[in-house]
């Protein structure tokens, strides 16, 4: 049987400038360099992680050189529905009237830090 690592769980919720997700199409962005991870939405950054502040039961306290960010990825886009967004925002209920619903993605595009393709880290805003 596999155990699952306690990995440390971080969150924080953005506002859409200017009207909701569903208003308008947005620009959401990664920035991923070494030992830092930045998330935007259009050119906003609401959110950074970086290699302290990753821990895991697997690894021990404070283990930088497991974090996720020196690790391959994949992009997953999805509308995810359930779990406990419902119950902890929106007034707290399920809101039936926001489906049928749709997931409208007009393009995905990733580069690499053409200056710095080691770290990454020459191509960041901040």
């Amino acid at each position: 049987m596999s155990v699952t690592p306690n990995n440390r769980f971080l969150v924080d919720w953005a506002r859409i400038p200017n009207g909701a997700a569903g208003d308008d199409y947005h620009v959401f962005a990664v920035e991923w360099a070494e030992g830092v991870i930045d998330w935007y939405v259009d050119d906003i950054r609401f959110w950074r992680a970086t290699a302290a502040d990753w821990a895991n039961d697997a690894v021990g306290a404070e283990a930088p050189e497991a974090a996720p960010f020196n690790q391959p990825f994949y992009i997953a886009l999805n509308l995810a529905v359930g779990g406990r967004l419902a119950e902890s925002r929106n007034e707290q209920r399920f809101d039936p009237n926001t489906f049928p619903a749709v997931l409208l993605v007009d393009w995905v595009r990733v580069h690499r830090c053409a200056s710095d393709p080691d770290t990454g880290r020459a191509c960041m805003r901040t």
